[in-house]
């Protein structure tokens, strides 16, 4: 039977929203991504990861996007790590980068760059390659790889997807494809 091939897919963030990451698209504001932010930290164990994406400053009728300071301020308990639309930006909240290590004198890593705000101290914006320092916290907390790729799985079957490009895997995750791949 035919199927159809998605030749740019990312299971891992389709999975991430399908097994509880906060879905941000539909946001109309800052301010309303700021409280379902902490509407989740207020069910979640402190230290507790709150994790979400698809956030999009240009629906929300502005050019600039958002900084950490009001995010910080409302959810401090928590890390707090907010992936923009395109996958090439994402927000931490102070609590975030403290547990990943980002100080003003963290260098951008190749490839990548930590914005800064007006006192050149780092404004929560990560760009590119810089995700990675913080996304690399998030997978030390063990955020379920496997489990958000299988849930991915399911719902492209289910669309009529029989075959999925992943695009831009990190190399940490080959081991756990592998393993879904051999049925571990």
């Amino acid at each position: 039977m035919p199927g159809l091939i998605d030749a740019h897919g990312h299971l891992s963030n389709l999975g991430g929203l399908l097994t509880g990451r906060l879905a941000l698209m539909d946001t109309r504001s800052f301010a309303e991504v700021v409280d379902l932010v902490k509407a989740r930290a207020a069910k979640a164990p402190p230290g507790e990861w709150i994790l979400g994406g698809r956030w999009d400053q240009a629906n929300w009728g502005q050019k600039e996007y958002p900084t950490h300071e009001v995010l910080s301020a409302a959810v401090p308990r928590h890390p707090v790590w907010l992936t923009r639309v395109d996958g090439h930006m994402g927000l931490a909240n102070l609590k975030a980068m403290e547990l990943a290590g980002i100080s003003r004198s963290t260098a951008d890593p190749a490839g990548g760059e930590i914005l800064k705000g007006p006192d050149g101290g780092p404004n929560g914006l990560f760009v590119d390659n810089a995700v990675d320092i913080v996304i690399s916290r998030i997978r030390a907390a063990g955020a379920g790889f496997a489990e958000r790729v299988l849930a991915a799985q399911a719902a492209c079957l289910k669309a009529g997807l029989t075959s999925v490009h992943d695009a831009g895997v990190a190399t940490s995750h080959l081991d756990a494809y592998r393993a879904l791949d051999d049925g571990r």
